[in-house]
């Protein structure tokens, strides 16, 4: 009595390592390709993989590229393993093909397939906001951009560093460097991180350092940094020309002063006519100056130049020309300025100053001697 097997189903086998869309580099090496492989009847002689790639010549022959299809032989039958790799190229798309052939010969013809990228290129990443040297008086949300032109960005990471050295975890300041997990999007590239607990303090600059980490495992090394000034103080300025409760005959130029511990970045000025509102000739009905005579309801602010040429500074003197602005004779006028500093803030309570417009002349006459008398 003599048995066999008759065996006419095709083997198949599957591919493991690499995975599928997978991404591959020197943190994260491919040094075999692995998988199983099955058969009903007869069972698995052996087991092919044929390797190609995007450039030319597109196949492996176990040592050399070259231009003809080629499958090599495999260690192992239901569980394989494949070493003789080439070395992957950065940015290089590969695809792996396995097939198996079993103890009759028969061979799989639906061969299983993985396409992985090889990846060695670090990922970027940069700090948008805040603006390094930037000063604010509040900062509710960091943000950045990360790219990677290969895998693609898996995640970025970030950290907030005060003046002593120590480091935001989420929830409290702690010695160790800390990352934290920022918000990315993979679409815009933007990563954000939401900064709205961390207690900044007036008047200390922090440091904010960004890190991305694409599909390969690669990380960034040089990482995108900015740092910033928190400043929750409101710049002040005072009116110099013309003098408190001044007669003026002419005036051409107001000016002033104004500082702020971070940076002035501008002076506006307001003027309001008949500021007692006055219901007596001459006076003026009451208004503010709107740009082209003083019939304004509210307060129109015009800018200032600073008197060197550009704010910026610390302490800043300021100019405005108001030659043109039709003062009227024995009208008093109410001036209003306020300060912007480089934060943004703006002077809470304007500065003011009054004055009187008067261009008559004034008048004499001779009461004694009598006109004329002897």
């Amino acid at each position: 009595t003599k048995t066999f097997t008759f065996d006419n189903q095709q083997p198949d086998s599957i591919i493991s390592t690499p995975t599928a869309g997978g991404y591959y580099s020197l943190v994260k090496p491919l040094n075999a390709i692995k998988g199983g492989a099955s058969d009903n009847a007869s069972g698995v002689k052996f087991v092919e993989v044929r390797i190609k790639r995007g450039s030319s010549p597109p196949y492996w022959d176990g040592d050399n590229w070259v231009l003809v299809s080629t499958f090599t032989l495999t260690t192992g039958t239901t569980s394989w393993s494949y070493t003789d790799l080439p070395q992957w190229a950065d940015g290089e798309g590969y695809t792996i093909n396995s097939r198996a052939t079993d103890n009759v010969d028969m061979v799989e013809v639906s061969i299983s397939t993985v396409t992985f990228t090889y990846d060695t290129s670090k990922p970027t990443s940069t700090v948008t906001m805040p603006v390094s040297g930037g000063k604010y008086a509040s900062m509710d949300e960091l943000s950045g951009t990360a790219e990677d032109g290969t895998s693609g960005v898996d995640f970025v990471e970030i950290t907030v560093q005060e003046p002593g050295g120590w480091y935001w975890n989420g929830s409290t300041w702690t010695a160790s460097v800390q990352w934290l997990l920022a918000d990315y999007n993979k679409v815009t590239e933007v990563w954000t991180y939401n900064s709205s607990s961390v207690p900044w303090l007036n008047n200390k600059t922090y440091t904010i350092k960004s890190k991305a980490k694409d599909k390969a495992s690669n990380e960034e090394t040089i990482y995108g940094e900015a740092s910033f000034t928190c400043d929750k103080d409101y710049p002040s300025s005072a009116i110099t020309t013309p003098g408190s409760g001044d007669n003026r005959s002419s005036l051409t130029t107001i000016s002033g002063t104004s500082s702020d511990n971070q940076g002035v970045s501008g002076v506006k000025i307001a003027i309001q006519v008949n500021p007692d509102n006055d219901p007596s000739p001459p006076a003026e009905p009451q208004g503010w100056f709107n740009g082209n005579d003083f019939t304004g309801g509210t307060p129109k602010y015009f800018s200032a130049q600073a008197s060197d040429g550009y704010f910026g500074g610390t302490s800043e003197n300021w100019q405005i020309n108001v030659s043109t602005w039709g003062f009227k004779t024995n009208n008093k006028y109410l001036i209003r300025a306020k300060a912007t500093d480089i934060s943004n803030h703006e002077q809470s309570s304007p500065s003011e100053r009054t004055f009187t417009y008067d261009k008559d002349k004034p008048q004499s006459v001779v009461t004694s001697p009598a006109n004329s008398s002897i």
